[in-house]
């Protein structure tokens, strides 16, 4: 019998990675949308962490489960780490296509086109116990948006100096291999490993 987590969140994209990522283990991932919860929980933290955990802790609240939230964006060098935890909140009547293009003009005149993405997820149990883990990947800002359609959010202007492209044009499991939910969603996955809640599915 699979373990059951619920994630908290309504981002598809995001929920498509974390199912992808554990697709060989006996785990199954709720949303709100399964659960019929509609809840936006106010991202009031100072970083990734507090965000995510302010998260967890408004689902665990309606839930008798495991939950996990993530909380990430991006950070640019050049604008001292901005947009930062205000990445999904920045521009917020906004298409991602028009905050994109209000990136690559914020970054027009500078040359230092360094950046990271950055995730904190956070898994809370149903007794209170709680664990985090956060992950990175280093980049730079493109100068122009590419239009791949494996690419959401931000994903169109960075480029991983991992993979030597765009974000948008790596598939799922390229992504999850060096990105930065990936890396804090691999960390997360042994510790459900050790807790012994979770075994890899064999091979038929």
């Amino acid at each position: 019998m699979n373990y059951e987590i619920v994630l908290a969140t309504n981002n598809q994209a995001k929920v498509q990675e974390i199912r992808t990522f554990f697709k060989d283990y006996t785990v199954t991932f709720l949303t709100l949308d399964d659960l019929k919860l509609k809840l936006k929980p106010k991202e009031t933290g100072r970083t990734f962490l507090e965000n995510a955990l302010l998260k967890a802790k408004a689902v665990s609240q309606h839930v008798n489960k495991t939950v996990i939230a993530d909380d990430s964006g991006l950070q640019i060098d050049a604008l001292q780490g901005f947009p930062g935890v205000y990445s999904s909140r920045w521009l917020e009547d906004k298409t991602y296509e028009e905050k994109n293009k209000e990136i690559l003009r914020l970054m027009h005149v500078h040359k230092n086109r360094k950046a990271q993405f950055t995730s904190a997820i956070v898994i809370l149990y149903p007794h209170k116990e709680m664990r985090f883990f956060v992950g990175t990947t280093i980049g730079k800002i493109t100068r122009d948006i590419d239009h791949h359609p494996n690419g959401f959010g931000y994903d169109p202007i960075f480029f991983s100096d991992e993979l030597m492209k765009p974000f948008s044009q790596a598939s799922i499991e390229e992504k999850n291999t060096i990105s930065h939910r990936g890396r804090a969603a691999a960390k997360l996955l042994q510790c459900l490993l050790d807790k012994r809640l979770i075994t890899k599915i064999k091979a038929r």
